[in-house]
C-alpha cells in the first residue's frame, strides 16, 4: 500500500479509518465462523436425535452398563449361570430389570445365540450382546462359512437365531432354491451337534430403496426371504420376519442402505424374543 505522509493529520486519519474497516471485516469473519459452528452442531444434535431411541434415564442405564461389564463371557450357558444369578438378586430386592435396557434384553436372550453376517454382528458391536453368543463374519455366506454354525452348536444353546442370505443372492446368482437346500444342509448339521436347540431363522432386511436403485440384483432377496419362509414350514422351524422394522423407521439405515445403526437392534431382538416365546 502506498501513502502519502507529508500531511501527518490526513495520515493518522486514514491509518483509523483502515484499522476501522480491518475491525469490521475481521467482525463479519468471526460472525461467519461462529454460524458455522452453529450449524454443525445443530446437525450433529438432529443427526444424534434421529438415532436416539426412547428408554430409561441415564442413571439406568449406567448402572445396567456397569452390571454387564461385570461379566465374564465364554460360553452361552456361562452367560446363562450369570443372568441367573443376577436376575434372583434382582427379584429379591425387587428392583427388576427396565425393558429395553442393555441388562433387559441379555437376560430374555441369554440362552441364545445369533449366527449371521456383518449386520448380525451389530449386535455384539453396538454392545447389545456379549460376543461368545454372536458368531458373525463381515461378508458371510452359506457357501463358505458353515464354521459359524459349527461353532455356535459348540456350546448347545436352547435357541439359535440365524440371518443369512443377502450376500447369498450374488453368490447363488439369484437361484433362491440352491440357497434353501444349502442353508437346509447347514442347519441339519447344527441340529446333530445340538439337538437340543429350537431353530429360528430370520427374515433378509430390505435394502433402502435408493440402494436397491442401484444394485438390482438384490430386489431379488424378496424370492429368498420366500425360500427361508418355505424352508421353516418344511423344516419346523420358526420364521422370523423383520421386513417392516426399516420399512417403519427408515432412518434406521447407515450410510449404505444395507447396514443399521444401534435403534434398530432392539425391535430385532424384540421380534426374536416374540417368535421364540421369551417374553411369556
Amino acid at each position: 500500500m502506498n501513502m502519502n505522509i507529508s500531511d501527518p493529520a490526513r495520515f493518522l486519519r486514514r491509518c483509523f479509518i483502515l484499522e476501522r474497516e480491518d475491525r469490521k471485516t475481521l467482525n463479519w469473519q468471526l460472525i461467519g465462523l461462529l454460524f458455522t459452528i452453529l450449524l454443525a452442531l445443530l446437525f450433529t444434535r438432529n443427526l444424534l436425535r434421529m438415532n436416539h431411541v426412547d428408554g430409561p434415564d441415564s442413571r439406568t442405564v449406567q448402572k445396567n452398563i456397569e452390571t454387564v461389564q461385570q461379566f465374564h463371557y465364554g460360553t452361552v450357558s456361562g452367560v446363562e449361570k450369570q443372568i441367573n444369578a443376577l436376575d434372583e438378586k434382582a427379584s429379591s430386592s425387587g428392583s427388576g430389570y427396565t425393558a429395553g435396557s442393555r441388562a433387559y434384553y441379555m437376560k430374555l436372550l441369554s440362552g441364545a445365540v445369533i449366527v449371521g453376517d456383518s449386520v448380525t454382528e451389530g449386535f455384539s458391536v453396538y454392545g447389545w450382546l456379549p460376543d461368545g453368543q454372536v458368531y458373525s463374519r463381515i461378508g458371510a455366506t452359506l457357501l463358505r462359512d458353515g464354521s459359524l454354525f459349527t461353532q455356535a452348536a459348540q456350546g448347545q444353546p436352547k435357541e439359535a437365531f440365524f440371518s443369512f442370505g443377502l450376500n447369498d443372492i450374488g453368490n447363488f446368482r439369484g437361484d433362491a432354491a440352491a440357497f434353501a437346500g444349502q442353508y437346509e444342509k447347514l442347519l441339519r448339521q447344527f441340529h446333530r451337534a445340538s439337538p437340543g436347540t429350537k431353530i429360528f431363522l430370520n427374515s433378509i432386511a430390505p435394502p433402502s430403496p435408493k440402494t436397491l436403485a442401484k444394485r438390482k440384483n438384490l430386489r431379488k432377496y424378496t424370492r429368498f426371504n420366500r425360500a427361508i419362509e418355505s424352508l421353516c414350514r418344511k423344516s419346523s422351524y420358526t420364521y422370523v420376519d423383520t421386513t417392516d422394522i426399516f420399512r417403519d423407521h427408515p432412518n434406521f439405515y447407515a450410510g449404505d442402505g444395507i447396514h443399521a445403526s444401534t435403534a434398530y437392534y432392539p425391535l430385532w431382538m424384540d421380534e426374536m424374543i416374540r417368535a421364540a416365546g421369551l417374553d411369556e
